[in-house]
C-alpha cells in the first residue's frame, strides 16, 4: 500500500513537472487562458437586481431660528438711512443684527394735465319769496374822518348823502368839533327834505391801544352813539353844507356805561378811524 501511494505522488510530480516545462507563456496568459476556458461556455450578459428599500436614517437636527423686532422711532435715525420712517431688526442664529427699513419716499410726480371743464349744471329751482319787511331805520353807511359820500336808504331817494367832520386842537390833541351834512354842489349829495323830521344817528368805535382822553368817560372798545333829529320840511336848507350840527346839537350816549358825554370830548386819535351812519 505503501509503494502505491509513493508511486503516485512520484507520478504527480513528474506530471507537474512536465506541465510546468511545458508552459511557455506569462502568468498573466496562464489565467487568462484558464477564464476563457472554464468561462468559454457562460452567458456573459450581466443583470443587475435592485435590492429592497433601506431603512430611514436618524431625524435631522432642528433648525435655527432667527429673532424679528420692529424699531422704535428713536432707533430708526441711527440704524435706517435717508427718511425711513419703519424698520425691522433680524438677530440671526449666530447672534449678528441686521437691519431691513422702509425706502424714502419718492419725488413727486408730475402735475397731470386739467381735465375737460364739466357741463354746466341745471339752474336750481326759485326759493319760496321771503316774508315782506317791517318799517326800516333808513340806510346805514361808514365813513373816516373828513368828508365823504355813504348810501343811505328810506328816505334818500336817490340813497346817497354827503357828510363831513370838522376837528379842534386842543393845544395838546385834536378833539371832534363840528358834523355835516348834505352838499347840493355834489351830484346825488344832497339830503332830501322826503328826510325831514328823521333822526340821524353817528357811531363810533373807540380802539383798543392806549387812550389819549383819560378822563373815564369812554374805554377801549366803546361804542359811541350821537343823535340829532333833522328840522321839519319847511324852509330846508340848500346851502353847502345843509347841516352843521355842532357838540351842543348833537346828544352822545356811551352804549356800555349809558352815560352821556359831549362830542367835542372824543379825541380822534381814540377811535377806529371808521364811523356809522343812519337816519331813521
Amino acid at each position: 500500500m505503501k509503494r502505491w501511494i509513493v508511486f503516485l505522488l512520484a507520478f504527480s510530480l513528474f506530471r507537474v513537472g512536465v506541465a510546468y516545462a511545458s508552459e511557455t507563456g506569462t502568468a498573466a496568459d496562464l489565467v487568462t487562458e484558464k477564464l476563457q476556458r472554464n468561462f468559454s461556455s457562460l452567458n456573459e450578459v450581466l443583470t443587475i437586481l435592485a435590492g429592497s428599500d433601506g431603512l430611514p436614517g436618524p431625524a435631522g437636527a432642528d433648525g435655527k431660528s432667527v429673532v424679528l423686532r420692529s424699531l422704535t422711532t428713536s432707533e430708526i435715525p441711527a440704524q435706517c438711512t435717508g427718511n425711513s420712517s419703519r424698520g425691522i431688526e433680524v438677530q440671526g442664529p449666530d447672534g449678528s443684527l441686521y437691519y431691513i427699513c422702509d425706502g424714502a419716499a419718492g419725488a413727486t410726480g408730475a402735475t397731470g394735465p386739467a381735465g375737460a371743464t364739466g357741463p354746466a349744471g341745471a339752474t336750481g329751482a326759485t326759493g319760496p319769496a321771503g316774508p315782506a319787511g317791517t318799517g326800516g331805520t333808513g340806510g346805514v353807511g361808514t365813513l373816516g374822518l373828513g368828508q365823504g359820500e355813504v348810501s343811505t336808504g328810506a328816505c334818500e331817494t336817490d340813497g346817497k348823502v354827503v357828510l363831513g367832520f370838522d376837528r379842534f386842537f386842543t393845544g395838546t390833541d385834536f378833539v371832534f368839533y363840528r358834523f355835516k351834512l348834505g352838499n347840493p354842489t355834489v351830484t346825488d349829495g344832497d339830503l332830501k327834505d322826503t328826510c325831514a323830521g328823521k333822526t340821524v344817528g353817528l357811531y363810533l368805535k373807540i380802539g383798543t391801544g392806549t387812550l389819549k382822553n383819560t378822563s373815564g368817560i369812554y374805554a377801549n372798545n366803546d361804542v359811541i352813539k350821537c343823535t340829532k333829529t333833522l328840522q321839519s320840511a319847511a324852509g330846508w336848507p340848500t346851502s353847502n353844507p345843509q347841516f352843521s350840527f355842532s357838540a351842543s346839537d348833537l346828544v352822545c350816549t356811551n352804549q356800555r356805561s349809558n352815560a352821556t358825554l359831549p362830542f367835542n370830548e372824543i379825541n380822534t386819535a381814540d377811535y377806529t378811524d371808521r364811523i356809522g351812519f343812519e337816519i331813521g
